[in-house]
């Protein structure tokens, strides 16, 4: 009876090990997820456009963002340029934010959709990131 009650709390203990593990992760991922949105909020030009990330899509290997980019429109005059500003604002930004540095370093591939506004059809630039891209750009 020993040796059961001994097993039995080998395996209550593995169990309440997994359950407090899974919760630490889900809690981690959403304040990460949290500090994610805050930071892209940040991306912005002086015209009083901002950026809001509207998805975020993990997988193994590859993480994918989705970045709308308000107050910013194709009949813009300087559309073009704008649109080459926040390219590389946002590869500049990837490559040394601390949340997405971290699926970098695990040589995942991110890949960012920049939009126009909320509307996911509308995209203006795809980049695909790794760190090796990083790397090259001295980031």
């Amino acid at each position: 009876m020993n040796q059961k009650n001994t097993q039995l709390v080998r395996v209550l203990v593995g169990v309440l090990g997994l359950i407090f593990s899974i919760i630490y992760n889900a809690i981690n991922r959403e304040n990460e997820y949290v500090r994610l949105e805050s930071d892209i909020a940040q991306l912005h030009l002086k015209d009083g456009e901002h950026a809001k990330l509207l998805s975020l899509y993990e997988s193994t290997g590859v993480t994918s963002l989705e970045i709308g980019v308000e107050g910013f429109s194709r009949s813009d005059a300087l559309f073009e340029e704008k649109k080459n500003q926040y390219k590389a604002k946002t590869l500049n930004f990837v490559c040394t934010n601390d949340v997405l540095k971290k699926y970098l370093d695990s040589e995942a591939q991110i890949i960012v959709d920049l939009t126009v506004g909320k509307n996911l059809a509308d995209i203006i630039a795809n980049l695909n990131i790794t760190s090796a891209r990083c790397s090259r750009l001295g980031l």
